[in-house]
């Protein structure tokens, strides 16, 4: 059997810090775009505020549509 030598010990010990280093400045900086104070999270959730609004708004006009064609449809009636 052959003996290694240096070159060939495989994966040394600062390499596997130097990627565990970027690894967790990756994840710091994932977290800080999915959890931070314009993060994705926070982004998502306004989104929602905004459409439940939409949401209430078109429903209101919808209303106030109805009652005005309501409305010209019971003048149009009682002028016959």
């Amino acid at each position: 059997m052959r003996r290694k030598t240096k070159e060939e010990n495989g994966i040394t010990l600062i390499a596997l810090v130097v990627t565990i280093v970027v690894l967790l400045i990756l994840v710091g900086i994932t977290l800080t775009y999915v959890m931070g104070d314009n993060g994705i999270v926070k982004q998502a959730q306004d989104a929602k505020v905004r459409h439940e609004i939409s949401k209430y708004q078109e429903a209101i006009d919808l209303t106030r549509k109805e009652v005005q064609l309501n409305e010209e449809h019971f003048r149009y009636c009682n002028i016959r």
